[in-house]
């Protein structure tokens, strides 16, 4: 009798914890799972500077000349006129934003739904076209944000609104909460 309820417990462990594998259950459940790709993987530089991910899913990285975009597969290059994307943004149009040294933009789909960059430069008036480098780029309530060496931009889609602060150096936007900090 006490050999048959011995059998009978180890026969209901073996179900529950033997099975649990068949059900789903990983002992590695909860962990991320982490690809590592090299410059080769992606034909890019070997620096990503920035990364964001639409709404769709993608994932953009600022690189060298361009982001790249990647859907879990592929890679795709999409350039840009500038050394190096250090700032993405994902703007409240949905649009990807994107800048670099002396250049700021976003890109825009075409009629085949491809991603092309438009530059926002010459939105600018000139003495602000040469910015340096961007340090980040932040999307606040209904506006994008760009933070360079010297002077921050806001972009409310059609036109932008320029502080200029010449002693500053390497200022960053950062969103905590409802609020937009600069230091």
């Amino acid at each position: 009798m006490q050999f048959c309820v011995m059998r009978m417990t180890l026969w209901a462990a073996l179900a529950i914890f033997g099975c649990s594998n068949l059900t789903g259950y990983s002992t590695e459940s909860g962990l991320r799972n982490i690809e590592t790709f090299t410059a080769r993987d992606y034909r890019g530089h070997n620096q990503m500077w920035s990364a964001v991910q639409s709404r769709d899913g993608l994932l953009y990285f600022g690189n060298r000349g361009g982001i790249f975009q990647y859907d879990g597969y592929h890679w795709v290059k999409l350039p840009m006129p500038t050394t190096f994307v250090r700032s993405l943004t994902i703007g409240p149009d949905e649009l990807i934003y994107a800048a670099g040294t002396d250049e700021i933009g976003r890109y825009v789909p075409n009629r085949e739904g491809k991603l092309t960059y438009e530059s926002l430069l010459p939105q600018l008036p000139e003495k602000y076209q040469r910015l340096g480098p961007c340090w980040n780029a932040v999307t606040f309530h209904n506006s994008v944000f760009f933070s360079f060496s010297e002077t921050v931009l806001q972009w409310d889609g059609t036109t932008f609104k320029v502080w200029s602060e010449p002693l500053a150096k390497r200022q960053m936007l950062h969103v905590v909460g409802n609020q937009l900090y600069l230091h």
